[in-house]
């Protein structure tokens, strides 16, 4: 293409300004009044017809029929029947067109994409991307509720596409069952359609398993699903999320009699018949195998205490811990106690930190002190290394772990928030209520004894004050003085000390 950065393009023959040329051969523009000229007409050495050949061009002259019979795209090579643009000298199929341009920015977007391309029929005059260009021209059709290109809105702004005219609703009959469908065409209604796939998925799906009491099972959990919801948009989803259930029990049992409650939480755990809730309801319909809450609650502690001895499996009390579980399955304890005494066991080994060796005597206070609620469940654990292990360990007596410890009162915290209220605001501006909360309980009077007051007698006996407080008479501590002063000029009373 031959262009002047100044007037534009121009015929490499002859020199004139063209709007679009003519011919363009060997990299060349030629207007329409040098084409008859330059290109003269000779028969085709191929086929005979009229060829247009350049006057000096070397070579036997070929028409332009000839010249594209056999043409592959320098790209992909596919026959052209129509070349998209010519590239080096070499053919672009019209796909391959975007890969030989170069990206530019999208007017709208900014995104850099060589399919750029206007459309002046709706209104597009600048070159766009072709995701902008969809937004503009296409919408969900709200007759048919399909991605198409739009042809109007109605009055009150809902886009339809050219089948679905307004007061012409389209509509056709399911080629299946005969339900009436929304739109055009010969498209199937959602059950029917779920119908033939949820066969396809079912005929791929039990060439996988092996056993053919599982293709069975799971052949009937597929029109279980299917009668359930049958216009479900998201079954093929929801029988696929399945899928690995039906694929465990075929690799762990060997025969449908083997599947019981028991091994199914013992494969699954409570987590995986959780994740896979749907299939549980089907085998309790279709097997009667009914799992029951007890079965759960016990599955669960049986994995709890599993987790606990394999966590703690490297840790020098590891083969304390395993031997104690052991102990209590022997002894028949049931599980949800079998649970809390291995709990408890762990918590005390990893405190105590027993290996060979019994532990120190002050360490069982100690662990009950922290947590005296664990006492009668660690007696039993005691019990098992003294029996054992011929360790001399003893529970400490009732009563030495439990210490007094002397807390400070509840009204200590209280009043050290008052009085960093006070120190906040400053004894001016904080309010007259706190003054009398800070009194109340610096000298342990209810609150309601200074609020509402409209007299507090004050003196001064030689280098103290007293306040009579209900007829009683009250020292009041040197740190407190300034905040009584400053309550009592708070109620309007006057002293003279």
């Amino acid at each position: 293409m031959s262009i002047d950065p100044k007037y534009g393009r121009y015929c490499d023959e002859c020199g004139r300004i063209i709007t679009k040329a003519h011919r363009v051969s060997e990299g060349n523009d030629y207007c329409g009044i040098c084409y008859p000229r330059v290109f003269v007409s000779k028969p085709c050495t191929n086929c005979g017809g009229s060829a247009r050949v350049h006057r000096l061009a070397p070579g036997p002259p070929v028409c332009g029929s000839c010249r594209c019979n056999g043409r592959i795209c320098v790209r992909c090579e596919k026959p052209i029947i129509k070349a998209g643009m010519i590239s080096a000298g070499k053919p672009v199929c019209p796909s391959c067109v975007p890969h030989f341009k170069p990206a530019s920015h999208c007017t709208a977007c900014g995104t850099l994409s060589s399919r750029l391309s206007a459309m002046p029929s709706a209104g597009i005059f600048e070159k766009i991307c072709g995701s902008c260009r969809n937004k503009i021209t296409h919408k969900t059709c709200y007759v048919c509720r399909k991605y198409r290109k739009v042809a109007g809105v109605t009055p009150k702004g809902k886009p339809f596409c050219p089948t679905c005219q307004p007061g012409t609703l389209m509509s056709h009959l399911c080629p299946d069952c005969g339900t009436v469908v929304p739109g055009s065409g010969n498209s199937k209604c959602r059950p029917c359609t779920n119908r033939l796939q949820l066969y396809r998925e079912v005929e791929l799906t039990t060439l996988i398993l092996t056993g053919d009491w599982a293709k069975t099972l799971y052949r009937q959990f597929a029109e279980w699903l299917y009668n359930r919801q049958s216009d479900s948009p998201n079954l093929m989803k929801v029988l696929r999320a399945h899928q690995t259930f039906f694929e465990r029990i075929d690799t762990e049992f060997f025969h449908v009699a083997q599947v019981s409650p028991a091994a199914l939480l013992q494969t699954f755990g409570t987590a995986g018949l959780r994740k896979h809730l749907l299939v549980t309801r089907f085998l309790a319909i279709c097997l009667s195998l009914v799992i029951t809450p007890e079965d759960k609650a016990e599955n669960a502690d049986l994995d709890r205490i599993r987790t606990k001895l394999i966590e703690n499996k490297k840790q020098p009390w590891g083969e304390i811990l395993s031997g104690y579980a052991a102990s209590l399955l022997s002894a028949e304890v049931s599980i949800r106690t079998r649970r809390m005494y291995v709990a408890t066991a762990e918590a005390f080994c990893q405190f105590a930190k027993p290996s060979n060796a019994p532990w120190p005597e002050d360490m069982t206070r100690q662990f009950l002190h922290k947590k005296p609620g664990l006492r009668a469940n660690l007696s039993k654990f005691v019990g098992y290394c003294r029996r054992a292990y011929n360790w001399e360990v003893t529970m400490p007596p009732h009563g030495h772990d439990r210490v007094k410890l002397s807390a400070s009162p509840r009204t200590v915290p209280h009043l050290q928030k008052l009085l960093q209220e006070v120190a906040k605001e400053g004894l001016d501006k904080v309010s007259h209520v706190t003054l009398a909360r800070i009194i109340a309980k610096s000298l342990g009077f209810p609150i309601k004894t200074f609020l509402g007051v409209s007299s507090l007698p004050l003196r001064r006996d030689l280098n103290r004050i007293i306040l009579d407080v209900e007829g009683e008479p009250v020292v009041i501590p040197p740190e407190l003085e300034d905040i009584v002063r400053a309550f009592i000029a708070r109620i309007d009373l006057e002293q003279v000390l």
